[in-house]
């Protein structure tokens, strides 16, 4: 079994969203972030990671993540914003602790 993640992008305006689903949050990160990423995340610049969620199994993942992009903006705000009401970059967590690992 592995854990499996749900995840939601946004640019600084809050206007446009991705949500995905992974099992390596980090390395789908950085894929993101290059030029190998959606097309989607690059022409809306959806660099922020604003909502992170973890599930025991792909399936359920999957299920979470096909939910969630079927349902409103206002929602998708709600849900960001019970975790995260700042809309932080939550992925900056991970580099920081990285540099410290060094």
């Amino acid at each position: 079994m592995s854990i499996n993640w749900v995840y939601i992008l946004a640019n600084k305006r809050r206007g446009r969203f991705y949500t995905g689903s992974i099992s390596d949050p980090v390395a789908r990160h950085a894929e993101q972030m290059s030029e190998y990423g959606s097309k989607h995340v690059a022409n809306y610049n959806l660099h922020t990671l604003v909502y992170f969620k973890a599930y025991e199994d792909k399936e359920t993942a999957l299920a979470v993540e096909h939910r969630i992009k079927r349902k409103s903006r206002d929602y998708k705000m709600w849900l960001i914003e019970g975790i995260n009401p700042d809309w932080a970059d939550i992925s900056q967590a991970w580099f920081d602790e990285a540099a410290r690992e060094r």
